[in-house]
């Protein structure tokens, strides 16, 4: 996991912040395993695209912004109240990994209530009745409880797995497979079932494709 946190390749910068505006700070966890909690000490920025896509505007509410392994976020933020500390929760410890040094002494304007980044472009869903379901579950690691999985065509117990370097399997296949795991139409609209049997948060990336989140009821926006 390691203990030495960097942020723009610098330990612990300060990094000027313009006062009377507001500024929209891109967050990106560059790390390859370990969640991020960001902190936000003297300021409570407003929340406003996840991985790229818009979502309703939120304060933090002095909560710790969680970004997974490849996670962005966006954020609206200005010095008003002075210097920014950024922050890490690891849980045991708070550390402190940026600083963002008030430049100048204006207030920023006030945010209409309704402001709202753009959408993006992208295609609408078909009608939630529908839509197909296809189910994904992911096993292993430490205490994941995987007993045996499908690697190079041969279906071998956990002990073999970790001979040949595989201690994870998605679909009862460890590594990548000859047949790919679903198949979909140009255009079509699936919907991902995503069970983790794992004893670890699992950041899911889907390339190449517009994704959204969804409730438990297929078709709706989860928060």
């Amino acid at each position: 996991l390691g203990n030495w946190f960097t942020v723009n390749n610098l330990f612990r910068p300060k990094l000027a912040l313009k006062a009377g505006q507001f500024t929209r700070l891109r967050f990106l966890n560059a790390a390859n395993v370990r969640n991020m909690g960001l902190l936000f000490k003297g300021h409570d920025p407003l929340l406003v695209a996840l991985d790229g896509q818009p979502v309703k505007p939120r304060l933090l509410d002095q909560k710790a912004l969680v970004l997974a392994p490849g996670q962005r976020a966006d954020l609206l933020a200005s010095p008003e109240d002075g210097d920014i500390t950024l922050a890490l929760d690891l849980f045991e410890d708070i550390v402190e990994i940026a600083y963002l040094v008030r430049d100048g002494d204006a207030a920023p304007p006030a945010i209409p209530e309704n402001f709202a980044l753009p959408p993006n472009p992208a295609v609408a869903p078909g009608p939630a009745g529908t839509l197909r379901t296809v189910q994904i579950t992911i096993e292993g690691g430490i205490k994941g409880g995987l007993k045996s999985a499908k690697f190079r065509g041969e279906t071998m117990d956990l002990r073999a797995l970790l001979e040949n370097g595989k201690g994870w399997a998605m679909n009862g296949a460890a590594g990548p497979t000859d047949v790919p795991l679903f198949t979909a139409a140009e255009g079509e609209t699936v919907v991902l079932a995503v069970e983790n049997r794992t004893a670890f948060t699992q950041a899911i990336h889907i390339h190449g494709h517009g994704w959204q989140e969804v409730s438990a009821d297929a078709g709706e926006a989860a928060p």
